[in-house]
């Protein structure tokens, strides 16, 4: 993984992008041991929707993207 421009309103991106990454993970690991709980899953998809929304808003992109500074 590269490192991501020193600018502080770059970093905090790229903070975020990682995290929501991880969000996204759980999320998807939720999904998968609650065998379909319709519960779980409604509020999984929640999550994802809030996590898109997010990532709208800050103008958040591919990490990988941001890391190379092509954002």
């Amino acid at each position: 993984m590269g490192t991501c421009k020193i600018n502080r309103i770059d970093l905090d991106l790229c903070r975020i992008a990682r995290a929501m990454e991880e969000i996204k993970t759980g999320v998807f690991k939720l999904k998968e041991f609650s065998g379909g709980m319709q519960c779980v899953i409604r509020n999984c998809d929640r999550i994802m929707a809030s996590l898109a929304m997010i990532q709208i808003n800050c103008e958040i992109n591919d990490i990988d993207e941001m890391e190379k500074g092509n954002y």
